[in-house]
């Protein structure tokens, strides 16, 4: 199938199938989830648009427009706004799925969050030893996700 689409964030692929609209994370490659839609999408290069969330999908579909809406999108980072910095800097992370709540560890240390919308959250680095650091988020119901060498310390 044609037109697969980015969501706002860069973090979630959105690719249509026959059946439904696989999404996949960017960052590892992996199916993160299927939405089943109850017919058919022919086969389109620009039959998918997403709105600025990304969490509703309106689709060309056999007997016109299908519209699907998600709950959430999974949990996902895509990019931090500085790629290195010391520790007591502020960066803000862009990905999916964010709550209010959500934590933010570097390494095993964690931060001080705050929660900006579903896609963007900033944290303080805290002190950690120079070199490249895991960032792991996690939602206030345990789900989380990591990105190994996302950010480094100097």
């Amino acid at each position: 199938m044609f037109g697969e689409k980015l969501n706002g964030s860069g973090s979630i692929l959105y690719v249509p199938q026959t059946q439904g609209v696989d999404l996949f994370d960017v960052r590892t490659g992996r199916l993160q989830m299927h939405v089943a839609l109850p017919e058919a999408i022919p086969a389109d290069l620009n039959g998918l648009t997403l709105d600025e969330t990304g969490t509703r999908m309106f689709l060309i579909s056999n007997s016109g427009i299908t519209i699907a809406q998600l709950p959430q999108l999974p949990l996902s980072i895509a990019t931090v706004s500085a790629p290195s910095g010391s520790a007591g800097i502020q960066v803000t992370m862009r990905g999916s799925g964010f709550d209010a709540g959500t934590t933010v560890s570097f390494g095993s240390q964690q931060a001080a969050v705050t929660y900006l919308d579903a896609s963007s959250v900033m944290a303080v680095v805290p002190p950690l030893p120079p070199g490249p650091t895991r960032v792991t988020v996690t939602n206030p119901n345990g789900q989380s996700y990591s990105a190994d060498a996302i950010f480094a310390v100097q």
